[in-house]
C-alpha cells in the first residue's frame, strides 16, 4: 500500500488534502478501551483506558483511540451525517473530520472525550457565529464559511463544533470538536479575518 491515503469509490465526495492515515475504526465511548501490551504502566488512564495526561505519547495513544472510535462510526452510519436540532439540517462527517480530531482533538483529554460523543455534539450544539476560513489553511480551502457552534455537558463544559460551510453546494461539513480553556472566548479575534485579506489586496 502507497503512503498516500486512497479513498474508495463512493465513500467520500470531499476532495482530500495529503495525509496518512491508518485504516481501522471504532464510535461508542463504552467500547474504547485502550490497550495496555507494552505501553508505560505510568500512564494514568480514565475507565475507559484513555489517557489523561500531555505527554506525547498519551496525544498519540488518544489519536489512535480517536482513529478507531471514527472507522467504527462510520461502519454504523453508512449515511455519515448526522441531523443538527439548531440548524434543522444534516451536518456531514467526511475524511477531514479524522483528519482535524486526530491532529487537534488528541491533544486534550476532554477534547477526545467531546469527539468520542459526536453523536450528541453534532445534534444538540447551537449556533454562536461565524467567521473566513484561515487563509493559508489548506484542510478549509473548500469551505466558505467557518461555522462557531456550543454544546454544554455536564462532565466536560463547553464543547465547541466548528463546521465548514461548503463552496457553491453550502453543505456543512463537521470540521473540529474541542473543548476551550474555561472562559475562552469561542469565536476568533475581531478583524483577524479581515486584516489577513486586506494584506492580500494591497501588499
Amino acid at each position: 500500500m502507497s503512503n498516500d491515503y486512497t479513498i474508495r469509490s463512493g465513500d467520500y465526495d470531499y476532495e482530500l488534502i495529503e495525509f496518512e492515515l491508518e485504516s481501522e475504526d471504532t464510535p461508542n465511548k463504552t467500547s474504547i478501551v485502550a490497550d495496555d501490551s507494552n505501553e508505560d504502566s505510568t500512564i494514568s488512564r480514565d475507565a475507559d483506558g484513555i489517557p489523561l495526561g500531555d505527554s506525547l505519547e498519551e496525544i498519540k495513544l488518544r489519536s489512535e483511540i480517536i482513529r478507531d472510535f471514527f472507522h467504527k462510526w462510520k461502519e454504523l452510519h453508512p449515511e455519515q451525517m448526522v441531523y443538527n436540532e439548531c440548524l434543522k439540517e444534516n451536518i456531514l462527517v467526511r475524511n477531514v473530520t479524522l483528519i482535524e480530531a486526530r491532529e487537534h482533538s488528541s491533544k486534550s483529554y476532554k477534547s477526545t472525550r467531546a469527539f468520542l460523543q459526536m453523536d450528541e455534539v453534532l445534534a444538540k450544539a447551537e449556533m454562536v457565529g461565524e467567521t473566513m476560513p484561515k487563509p493559508n489553511d489548506k484542510n478549509q480551502m473548500p469551505f466558505e464559511r467557518i461555522y462557531v457552534m456550543r454544546y454544554d455537558t455536564e462532565d466536560l463544559g463547553v464543547v465547541k463544533l466548528t463546521l465548514g460551510v461548503r463552496k457553491r453546494t453550502r453543505e456543512k461539513i463537521q470540521y473540529g470538536i474541542s473543548v476551550p480553556p474555561s472562559g475562552q472566548s469561542l469565536m476568533p479575534p475581531k478583524g483577524k479575518s479581515k486584516a489577513n485579506n486586506k494584506k492580500k489586496k494591497h501588499p
